[in-house]
């Protein structure tokens, strides 16, 4: 991370950032139903050359095997891997581009650094 020079957050601290997604699921004829916010626990963030703005902001969730089955918890991880990564894949004018990494907190830490590893070279590395 340091070396590539990114940002690390913890969403979840309030006076730091207020980062979060409001999660629809779409119901048919009825249209989208709002299915509820989602705050992800941490965003590590690429700055463009002038460090004033984003480029490329990874998401990356953790959560227990009881909360990640939850259902709330798993339609608004729905919306986020669906319809909000499709719209934000590339960075268009003030609008980052985005990637979103889940690890369920009950793997063998070595594995979840492995993808965390693995994530972060991937979306970052220039093009």
């Amino acid at each position: 991370v340091q070396k590539e020079g990114l940002e690390v957050y913890y969403n979840v601290e309030r006076a730091v950032t207020d980062f979060s997604i409001d999660c629809f699921k779409h119901k048919g004829d009825i249209g989208w139903k709002r299915v509820g916010k989602y705050t992800p626990y941490f965003l590590v963030v690429q700055r463009d050359a002038s460090r004033q703005h984003m480029r490329k902001v990874l998401i990356v969730e953790t959560k227990g095997e009881g909360f990640a089955a939850q259902d709330g918890f798993i339609k608004r991880k729905a919306f986020v891997e669906s319809w909000f990564l499709s719209q934000h894949e590339q960075a268009q004018g003030d609008f980052p581009a985005f990637e979103y990494l889940f690890i369920q907190d009950d793997e063998p830490e070595a594995h979840f650094l492995s993808k965390l590893e693995h994530k972060i070279t991937q979306f970052f590395a220039e093009v």
